[in-house]
């Protein structure tokens, strides 16, 4: 279901993409409000899902070695049964990080991060293994051309108030 987002609450969510770990005090400045129904409104976007998590975002080459892959997945065969089977298959695999469901000549891409390329290969046996997967495509993240920043909400939004 869609959430009407009014102009305050664009704000708000402007302002925690841009920190989520600023103060409310700060969030309520940005938005225009007072602290109080700031607080409010957040809870309110929690509950209704549109603000879904806090996360950090950790650079880690500061912290380890790891090397990142997107791989395109083809299942053997698309129907619901087969998406279930994958989807189960790769909730239990901590290194893959992120996977989406996607149009075009493959069912799936993913992202790996991996401690090294022996780790990867392990992990994508055991993925062949336990998922119908026909095949997969994998490509090397060599750097980040552009860091995700928040989604361009003053763009995809055209009906705020």
């Amino acid at each position: 279901m869609k959430v009407k987002m009014d102009k305050i609450n664009l704000e708000i969510v402007k302002a925690l993409q841009a920190d989520a770990r600023q103060p409310i005090a700060s969030v309520a400045d940005y938005a225009g409000i007072s602290t109080s129904p700031c607080q409010k409104r957040m809870k309110q976007l929690e509950a209704k899902k549109v603000v879904t998590g806090y996360v950090a975002n950790v650079d880690l080459s500061r912290i380890c070695r790891s090397v990142s892959f997107l791989t395109e997945i083809s299942l053997r065969e698309q129907s619901q049964q087969a998406y279930r089977k994958f989807e189960d298959a790769i909730a239990r695999e901590p290194l893959l990080v992120e996977c989406f469901h996607i149009t075009g000549r493959s069912d799936y891409i993913a992202r790996f991060v991996c401690p090294d390329v022996e780790e990867y290969r392990a992990v994508t046996k055991r993925l062949m293994e336990n998922a119908p997967i026909k095949d997969m495509h994998s490509s090397v993240l060599l750097d980040r051309a552009k860091e995700f920043k928040g989604y361009p909400l003053d763009h995809l939004l055209e009906d705020s108030e």
